[in-house]
């Protein structure tokens, strides 16, 4: 019988994306050493953050991991987060458990482990928390009766709470769970807290690259290239239709290293953000809704508000990738304005129209960075991540569509 259950997926994908995709690399390079005989397949945003499935000719291992980027905070088992988590694993772990023996999952943060305090549901549920730290207490050797029990009850009330008024998921199995069953699901959970920041997790990657196998002189000064190109296949692969093309595997990666010796020397770093201070910035200060409303008044309204959200996660790219981020929009900028204004006219537009204005200046500013590249370095420069900069622009001050 197939269970439904919430769908994950499509939960908060700005915040700590790019810890995922450092996560991601990360854990590809580590797999890239393994030997001749291993394999991987590596992806993001499939089922958690972060889903990996490698092994070798006599095992494999299905791995999940939630990624979370708080580095001046302390989670608890009562931390919404950690709740959540929980949840999403169980759903996983009930339904891949008949598939595959090998499952486990992984919960890494930038957050330190904080102390549970009593709160209204933990006294309405009648628990008492033990003077340790109830994370530390779970992911020790030995996981006493009690403190299964305490993790149980709060999981079932959490479980309860997120599945209201929904179909119940795997309630009922979660309930009938005895304390071995449910201690085997809580050893399957790797915890890693306080790790790396994305700065630390990006110089970690880096130096995997230099120390890889496939690393040779010929590479010297390619190392953020490789890494670029490596979390750009793993961001781009993520929206594929077929399932199985959502992943990056070992050939793929090694490939990223042998067609880097090509290149001609290593890639130089775009200037072009010094150019923000040259331009006139126009005073119209509408958002991307209101610009579009202004000439499309029957614009979807579920429409915009993705529109604007994919907006979103351009700046939040910006703000992670800093001075070279600047110039990839800057760049995007100049390709929309040498054909925006033959785009639009007096008229109102349809939401058709505006949709073939959006993939039209998509389209031109693919184009020109896929000629500046072979120069330059770029963050990104997939087509996808280049519509939500053009979004971008439109929801701030630089394009519009009258």
């Amino acid at each position: 019988m197939n269970t439904s259950t919430i769908n994950r997926e499509a939960s908060d994908k700005t915040k700590g994306f790019r810890l995922q995709k450092l996560r991601a690399t990360n854990l590809a390079l580590d797999e890239l050493e393994k030997g001749a005989f291993s394999f991987f397949y590596i992806a993001i945003e499939q089922g958690e953050d972060v889903a990996k499935i490698s092994g070798d000719t006599e095992t494999d291992e299905e791995y999940y991991e939630e990624d979370k980027d708080y580095p001046t905070s302390n989670f608890s088992i009562n931390s919404p987060s950690v709740k959540n988590t929980l949840v999403s694993f169980y759903d996983l772990y009930a339904e891949r458990w008949r598939e595959s023996n090998n499952i486990c999952f992984g919960f890494y943060t930038t957050a330190e482990v904080g102390k549970e305090n009593a709160t209204k549901l933990s006294k309405a549920l009648g628990i008492t928390f033990p003077k340790e730290k109830l994370i530390d207490l779970i992911r020790a050797e030995e996981v006493e009766d009690s403190t299964v029990g305490i993790v149980k009850k709060l999981l079932v009330a959490e479980y309860e709470t997120q599945y209201d008024g929904k179909n119940k998921g795997n309630l009922e199995r979660l309930k009938k769970e005895s304390a071995n069953s449910f201690r085997a699901f809580l050893k399957s959970i790797r915890w890693f807290f306080g790790k790396d920041d994305n700065e630390a997790l990006k110089e970690a990657a880096l130096i995997k690259i230099r120390k890889s196998q496939f690393f040779n002189y010929r590479l010297d000064g390619k190392e953020e290239y490789i890494l670029s190109v490596i979390e750009e296949r793993i961001e781009e692969r993520q929206h594929n239709a077929n399932y199985s093309e959502r992943f990056i595997d070992k050939s793929q990666i090694e490939l990223i290293f042998n067609k880097a010796e090509s290149i001609e020397g290593s890639l130089k770093q775009d200037f072009a953000w010094k150019g923000w201070d040259a331009i006139e910035v126009p005073d119209d200060t509408r958002i991307l809704k209101e610009k579009i409303y202004d000439v499309c008044s029957s614009f979807d309204k579920k429409e915009i508000s993705r529109l604007t959200r994919r907006a979103c996660t351009a700046r939040f790219g910006e703000r992670e990738s800093g001075k070279d981020y600047l110039s990839l929009k800057y760049r995007v900028l100049e390709a929309c304005e040498e054909i925006i204004y033959n785009q639009i006219g007096g008229d109102d537009l349809s939401q058709e129209k505006i949709g073939l204005i959006i993939d039209s200046l998509r389209d031109k500013a693919s184009a020109s960075i896929e000629e500046l590249k072979k120069d330059f370095h770029y963050p990104v420069n997939n087509s996808h991540s280049i519509k939500s900069i053009v979004l971008d622009l439109f929801d701030s001050c630089y394009l519009s569509f009258d």
